[in-house]
């Protein structure tokens, strides 16, 4: 499913920044999300919920800007912009 590859590569991505930090956990991240990604917000965060259980990411608030612009250079991609630890 396109949808869980997105989600598990950007937890992947999530880990991997909050244990470079010494994290033991995630509590927020910040996304961005193109016209063309496929996702809806209220879609975005049900997948976001299901696989972050049991990760350093699970129960992170997450702040979503979905872009309008189909013609932005990333209108495909689901990207991170920042996470916050502790």
């Amino acid at each position: 499913m396109h949808e869980s590859g997105l989600i598990t590569a950007l937890l992947r991505q999530v880990e991997a920044q909050a244990r470079a930090a010494s994290a033991s956990r995630v509590v927020g991240i910040e996304l961005w999300v193109g016209a063309l990604c496929g996702f809806s917000e209220a879609h975005l965060r049900e997948h976001f919920a299901h696989e972050a259980q049991g990760s350093l990411a699970e129960n992170a608030m997450l702040s979503v800007a979905c872009s309008e612009d189909i013609t932005h250079p990333d209108a495909a991609h689901l990207m991170l912009r920042s996470i916050e630890i502790r």
